[in-house]
């Protein structure tokens, strides 16, 4: 009965000791992210210069980018979380991801017209740590067919 006494006393002994740390790791967790917002000393902004383009009309086939010019008109750090496009035929990039007050970037963006045709509205979608969050860039196009449709008798 000792044994089985002494047994249960040490492990309690241990949960109280892993108790203990996981709290102390998710006080100073909570304390280094409340730091870093307050080293950022204001919201971040993104304006661009424009958010939607009309690239005409192309054929079928051809691969086209367009650059989407931004501002972090804030006055604290604009992060890029996360860049995504609707289509496999479009592909975004970008240079880096953090950008200061009054620093300028770019967000490029491929279109590869190959399995396209008719009007076409591709949308790249911009996720930030600025207040509004999430800002959508779109192309338009109109992609020419490549073959007819004959009437046969």
């Amino acid at each position: 009965m000792r044994q089985i006494y002494n047994a249960i006393k040490s492990r309690g002994k241990s949960i109280y000791l892993i108790i203990t740390v996981l709290s102390l790791g998710l006080a100073c967790f909570s304390s280094c992210d409340n730091a870093n917002q307050a080293t950022n000393q204001g919201e971040a902004k993104i304006q661009f210069d424009s958010t939607e383009v009309d690239l005409g009309t192309l054929k079928r086939g051809d691969q086209v980018e367009y650059a989407f010019y931004f501002q972090n008109t804030g006055k604290g750090d604009l992060v890029i979380k996360d860049i995504t496009t609707d289509c496999g035929c479009t592909v975004a990039s970008i240079k880096k991801k953090e950008y200061k007050s009054g620093e300028k970037g770019v967000i490029r963006i491929k279109l590869n017209t190959i399995q396209l045709w008719n009007n076409q509205q591709k949308t790249t979608t911009v996720l930030t740590n600025a207040k509004d969050s999430i800002t959508n860039l779109t192309l338009y196009a109109f992609v020419e067919s490549d073959f007819e449709l004959v009437e046969t008798e």
